[in-house]
This record gives C-alpha cells, sequence and structure tokens, in this order.
C-alpha cells in the first residue's frame, strides 16, 4: 500500500463498531487508519495553505480515554486555523470556564468551526462543522447572515456551489440540499443550532457500502471536497480579515488594557529596586558608627550564644580562673570579642561579668575570659652569670 493512501477497507470500519468502542484490542487497527488518514490530511494541508488559508491539523485519541468518554466509536480529523489575535480571545473565555468543563470537554477543537472528516463503522462524512460552542465563529456566521446584504448573498450563493451530493443542517432532522441555500435558510439553520445546541454542519456523507465500493478512487475525491470546502470555510471561521463581530476593536482594547498594566507594575518595580539600593547605600556608607552607643554604664543586651553552646545559668559548676576581679584586665576567648582585651566591670554572681570593651560594655561568661598578660610585665630572666648547681654522680652497679 503506497505510504499516502488510505484506501478504507471493511476491517478499518469494523474497528469502531458500537461493541468494541469501550476496549482496547482494536486499538492497533484504530491507530494504523490514523496514521494513514494524518499522513493523508498533511498533504490536504498543504493544498489548501497554496489557496492562502493556513489550517492546523489534530486527530482523535485511537484508544478509549476520559477525553472520548472512554468510547472509541469513530476516528475524527479536523482541520482549523487559529490566530495569534484568536487565541489571545480564546484565553479570556477560557478563564471564565469551570475546570470540570474543560476536563469533560471531547475535543478543544468544538471551539473552533472547523473541517472536519468522520471515519465509522457505518460510513465516512466530510464537512465543515461549526460547534455550539465555537462562540466566536457561531457569533462572526449570524452576524453576516443577520441583514439581506452583499455579505449574507455572498456566503448563500458559494454553499449553493458545492457538489449536488453535499447538504447541511443542524438536528438529527432531513438535511437541506446545498443547491437550495439561501440567506433565510442560513439563518434558520443559525438559529437551529443555537436553539438544539447542535452543530451547524454543512458536508458530504459516504455510506459503508459505497466508501468500500469505491474506496480506490475515494481518498482523491475526499480531498477534493475539502479543497471545496474551504472557500465557505473562510467566509464563516472569525479572522481579522473576516471580523463582522467587532472582535479586533476589543482584541486591541484587551492589549492596550494589558499593557497598561504590564507598564504599571514595572513602574513598581523600578520603583522598589531604587528604594533598595537607595537603602543599601545609606546603610554602607553609615556604617557600624551609626549605630548609637550606650554608655559604659548601661546596662547592655548579652550576646548571643551558639546553639551548639548552650547557655549556663548563675550557680554553674564552671568556675572563673584565678586573677578575674573586678577592674582586671582580661582576654575574651568566645564570641563577638573573640581575642580582644576588655576590663571587668562588674562581677554579676559567680558565672559572669560585665566587661567593658572600649566603649562597648557586655556581660560575659567568666569561662570565656582569661586574665591578659600585661605587656608591661616581663617574665623573670635567669642571670647568665648564675651558674647551674652541680648534679650528683650516677651510680652504676
Amino acid at each position: 500500500m503506497s505510504p499516502d493512501r488510505v484506501l478504507f477497507s471493511a476491517a478499518d470500519l469494523d474497528a469502531y463498531l458500537p461493541e468494541r468502542a469501550t476496549t482496547n484490542a482494536y486499538t492497533r487497527p484504530r491507530l494504523e487508519l490514523k496514521q494513514r488518514l494524518l499522513t493523508w490530511g498533511r498533504r490536504v494541508v498543504v493544498r489548501i495553505a497554496e489557496q492562502g488559508l493556513a489550517l492546523q491539523l489534530h486527530a482523535s485519541d485511537e484508544h478509549p480515554s476520559l477525553r472520548n468518554h472512554w468510547r472509541v466509536d469513530a476516528l475524527s480529523l479536523f482541520l482549523f486555523s487559529e490566530p495569534e489575535e484568536r487565541a489571545l480571545f480564546e484565553r479570556l473565555f477560557e478563564q471564565k470556564r469551570r475546570i470540570a468543563e474543560v476536563v469533560e470537554e471531547p475535543s478543544p477543537a468544538h471551539r473552533h468551526a472547523l473541517l472536519a472528516l468522520r471515519v465509522a463503522a457505518e460510513g465516512v462524512s466530510l464537512g465543515l462543522s461549526v460547534h455550539p460552542d465555537a462562540r466566536v465563529d457561531l457569533d462572526n456566521l449570524r452576524a453576516r447572515v443577520a441583514n439581506d446584504g452583499p455579505l449574507a448573498a455572498e456566503l448563500a450563493e458559494a454553499i449553493a456551489r458545492l457538489p449536488d451530493q453535499f447538504t447541511m443542517g443542524a438536528s438529527s432532522e432531513p438535511h437541506l440540499r446545498c443547491e437550495e441555500a439561501n440567506v433565510m435558510s442560513l439563518r434558520s439553520l443559525v438559529a437551529e443550532a443555537e436553539r438544539d445546541r447542535a452543530p451547524l454542519w454543512i458536508g458530504w456523507s459516504v455510506p459503508r457500502d459505497v466508501a468500500l465500493a469505491h474506496a480506490e478512487a475515494l481518498d482523491e475525491q475526499l480531498e477534493d471536497a475539502l479543497l471545496a470546502l474551504a472557500p465557505i470555510y473562510r467566509l464563516i471561521a472569525w479572522s481579522p480579515d473576516n471580523d463582522h463581530v467587532g472582535l479586533g476593536a476589543r482584541i486591541g482594547e484587551l492589549r492596550a488594557e494589558r499593557a497598561k498594566h504590564h507598564a504599571e507594575a514595572e513602574e513598581a518595580t523600578h520603583r522598589w529596586r531604587e528604594s533598595r539600593a537607595a537603602e543599601g547605600a545609606r546603610q554602607r556608607v553609615a556604617g557600624p558608627a551609626a549605630t548609637p552607643l550606650e554608655p559604659p554604664s548601661a546596662p547592655s543586651r548579652a550576646p548571643r550564644v551558639a546553639a551548639s553552646e548552650p547557655r549556663r545559668p548563675n550557680g554553674d559548676s564552671a568556675h572563673a580562673e584565678p586573677g578575674l576581679e573586678e577592674g582586671a584586665r582580661v582576654l575574651a576567648t568566645k564570641g563577638p570579642f573573640a581575642e580582644r582585651i576588655g576590663v571587668v566591670a562588674e562581677l554579676l554572681g559567680r558565672s559572669s561579668a560585665r566587661v567593658l570593651f572600649g566603649l562597648l560594655s557586655t556581660r560575659m561568661d567568666l569561662a570565656d575570659l582569661r586574665p591578659a598578660i600585661d605587656p608591661r610585665e616581663r617574665p623573670a630572666l635567669q642571670s647568665s652569670h648564675r651558674r647551674p648547681l652541680p648534679t650528683a654522680p650516677r651510680r652504676t652497679r
């Protein structure tokens, strides 16, 4: 089989029988058909692009999943356009929808007018569909056919020129032949689609026996049918060049509002950064000297004690070294004043003292202090003329 041919077979259609819709046993044949249809669809997208219409290609799941409510009774191929402006407006609708609605939605493609190919056990159908949830496109279509003007007449004439096998409708009622389309019938279809919440459909249905009997030629004919629907899709689907609901102006207002909020946020952030930078500069210039100093006699807060060195209460078994008394010079061995020499201003019980380090006074544990050696006091040296005492001779055995 050629890789770019579909060539529908009875096995392809039987994979979507109702009794097989909820099982994974037929996932492989459904996947193989999906891959062939995607290859065929990419060729169709290229041909439609040559007419100046850019479409995206999507396909439904080939296995039961949450998105298809755990049933695979058909394979659908979707082609639709999504301009940048349309995507911006769609995000507004998405914010207003409940999470449950987003999760339970069979396909996000329902929010667009689209060209679709559907393969089921009963046959193959192809057409242009506007789902009730495609509010932008449905409103655009309603505005186009609201008045008996050239816009409505242009669409009605384009639909009437479709091949004789094409029909249109919006419910399970018998469809109207497209060659009989007029402005009044289009208005009635739009109203019926909104009333019954049913997709508005313009397309061609091929029964199972006809599709299998003409499988060799059906690929090309389905491709030509999509190309015939492309001009009608351009007249119905919203785009910046086909805007009949003033959506372009609303998008412009939305962008201006978002730009304003963004500018305000940027300005607030800039002011905050400047204030932080100025505060940091003031702190660097002022330095520690800017901190108000306490007089030596004023009580001060005790320094923080490290978590690994629990603070010892008064009356602890730790004893101060000899010489630690009021007025004594001491050397701090721990804390923020480590290796600094201070003076004991006051003994606070048996385990701590208030020590003066220049202009600063702080409370310290006696165990973290030791007497400081006065550099003016030198240890006594032995005189060079003093002889050592004689040692007794070693006794030998």
